[in-house]
């Protein structure tokens, strides 16, 4: 834009913006889709005429002026729009806080190092020795591996092996099994068999799931090595989202069982919420002896000093309680399976008028102190169940499973043989124009008759997820709707 010229709007120059991080282009790739005969839609969409559109430098201007920290922030603008301050799950009371959920992905680096075993000692550089003198710890060397020894000018700075482009990225193992109990790992060697190994980040996003429109609204999103400790990651989370919402009212936490360790279920108890997580394993879980003297099943229902499971009684919301009783579940079915249904012998409660019998009262800690399996609502019911399920709507679909988006076209061939020539039944004439390169970006359009009416391509989040620390708001699940939600956008 020249000097003299009107300005534009700032408006059209923000949604540009937001175009641009959407689709993941490049500035001058956003520029020539503005002003492009394709545009039209765009155009309009973002308050932009014909023959008038913001160059490439106009907009790398505009964000500038505005600073990175600005759409760092628009999650949290976002949230304070659109929050409603109870749950939206039927038959909640009105005074029932939203309820909140956290997402979990890991991304591939984009480098993979010589070796992926690389910790923090490999990028501390060697001071005051000289490189045949080092002794700098080597993991890879530790299990086994080659590793690097370090003893060469080039590892004086760092580890030659390590990676150069991801120096925040780190090697990790996930085999799918959070509720495991977790045993001590003589050998951090890579396992093989099930589960993978990812070389890479983790992002975690906090999410308000909203059962009206089936949705999830991302209030923060950060991203991590992929090493990082979910526990320590999880409180100072919850501690920094409470900070920037100190208005919010947390009804419920649901998670998976990375987040059933102490620590976590503390702080959610400390935040006033439910904790709907997933309960994680415990050799003691098996043994029915160390079940009756601990008090509780595995699923952290209470027992009777005979062994037999207590029932849920309700949920007393001021004391944030939930109420067990017998009601005299030895009259009726046995205390394992398999056994003889018989009163037991002595039971003070038998002889009790009222039916309701032995009873437990479960608040922050089960009867011995434990936090592990105490819940609000009992693990494993139908309410559980239900009020858990709702977690997959935060959850991003996978890209096959959008009904609305074509499948990508790929051409696979060895690379000792020369790439073989599409063949369609469909044959395109000389003179019959071809679609543009960026068919699949542009909206469709009733004026312009050759315009491609597809729904824009969601850029999986891997493709941008290449720093530690940067916010994970550019992806389509992070402007307020799941990914199975999405809208194209048209004139």
């Amino acid at each position: 834009m020249s000097k003299g010229q009107a300005p534009f709007h700032p408006l059209s120059m923000f949604l540009a913006l937001l175009l641009r991080r959407e689709l993941n282009l490049s500035w001058r790739a956003v520029a020539t889709l503005l002003a492009g005969d394709h545009g039209a839609g765009w155009r309009a969409l973002c308050g932009f005429q014909a023959q008038d559109t913001p160059s490439a430098s106009g907009l790398r201007y505009f964000l500038v002026q505005v600073s990175p920290d600005f759409f760092a922030e628009l999650c949290q603008r976002f949230t304070d729009l659109l929050l409603r301050e109870h749950s939206t799950y039927p038959g909640d009371p009105p005074d029932q806080g939203v309820t909140v959920t956290q997402v979990g992905t890991l991304h591939p680096a984009r480098h993979r190092p010589d070796c992926p075993l690389a910790t923090d000692d490999c990028y501390r550089p060697i001071q005051g020795q000289a490189p045949s003198d080092a002794q700098r710890p080597c993991r890879a060397r530790d299990n086994g591996h080659d590793g690097c020894a370090c003893d060469t000018p080039d590892c004086q700075e760092r580890c030659r092996q390590a990676s150069t482009l991801d120096p925040e990225a780190r090697l990790i193992h996930y085999d799918g099994r959070n509720k495991a109990p977790r045993t001590p790992v003589h050998n951090e060697q890579p396992q093989k068999g099930r589960g993978t190994d990812v070389f890479g980040y983790r992002s975690l996003a906090d999410r308000i799931l909203d059962d009206r429109l089936h949705v999830a609204w991302t209030m923060r999103s950060t991203l991590y090595s992929a090493n990082a400790d979910e526990r320590t990651l999880f409180v100072q989370g919850l501690t920094d989202l409470r900070e920037r919402f100190p208005d919010l009212q947390i009804g419920e936490w649901i998670d998976d069982a990375a987040v059933g360790y102490g620590e976590c279920l503390h702080a959610i108890w400390e935040a006033g919420a439910w904790r709907m997580v997933d309960t994680r394993a415990d050799p003691g879980d098996d043994d029915p002896a160390r079940r009756l003297l601990r008090g509780y099943d595995a699923h952290g229902y209470p027992l009777c000093p005979h062994g037999y499971r207590l029932h849920s009684n309700g949920y007393e919301a001021k004391r944030r309680r939930r109420k067990y009783v017998c009601r005299q579940a030895c009259r009726r079915k046995p205390r394992r399976e398999g056994e003889a249904v018989h009163p037991v012998v002595g039971c003070p409660y038998l002889e009790d008028h009222r039916v309701v019998g032995y009873v437990v009262n479960v608040g922050r800690t089960l009867p011995d102190g434990s936090i592990r399996l105490a819940r609000e609502v009992p693990h494993g019911s139908p309410a559980w169940n239900a009020r858990y399920a709702r977690r997959n709507n935060a959850s991003p679909i996978p890209l096959a499973l959008l009904p609305s988006t074509p499948p990508p076209a790929l051409s696979c061939h060895p690379l000792h043989t020369k790439p073989r020539p599409r063949h369609s039944s469909r044959q395109q004439s000389p003179s019959t124009p071809r679609p543009p390169a960026l068919a699949h970006l542009y909206p469709q359009h009733p004026v312009s008759s050759s315009a491609i009416p597809t729904t824009p391509r969601p850029t999986p989040i891997s493709t941008r997820c290449t720093s530690p620390g940067r916010r994970v708001f550019d992806t389509v699940t992070n402007l307020g709707y799941s990914t199975g939600d999405r809208l194209a956008p048209y004139a």
